[in-house]
């Protein structure tokens, strides 16, 4: 089933056929706790002490720099491209121009999951689904 008519109007190239909803709503966790270990019971973001979780020793920043260390310091590695590369799980980092909006991560499959902010999980096509919208 694809997001309500309605939340698609946030993502300009999400289309009812290139994503599917994974799970219900939930205020729980983020897309960036959901892209860093797959936790569904808390949020993740830098400089929002006690509601919010932030790793010691990674700058509480909103930046890009800041949020590619965080994932940096779990193993993954800048590369050029989010194509495909079987045996690598890839994360892209959504922002307009420093600030950080959003975080999705490859699946086995290609394809990319996302938590919506407050809204679902959904799978969908490539980061580029998500591009040009909310998520800049």
């Amino acid at each position: 089933m694809p997001l309500s008519t309605e939340r698609r109007l946030w993502f300009p190239n999400l289309t009812g056929d290139n994503h599917v909803v994974t799970s219900s709503e939930s205020l729980r966790y983020n897309c960036i706790a959901w892209s860093y270990d797959g936790s569904q019971t808390r949020a993740m973001w830098p400089a929002i002490p006690d509601d919010y979780f932030w790793p010691d020793g990674v700058r509480e920043e909103e930046s890009v720099d800041s949020f590619a260390s965080l994932f940096q310091r779990i193993g993954y590695v800048v590369c050029p491209s989010f194509e495909h590369e079987a045996g690598f799980q890839k994360i892209v980092i959504y922002a307009e121009d420093d600030d950080p909006l959003h975080v999705a991560h490859e699946l086995p499959s290609g394809r990319w999951s996302s938590k919506l902010g407050d809204w679902e999980d959904i799978e969908h096509e490539s980061p580029m689904t998500l591009a040009d919208g909310r998520y800049g």
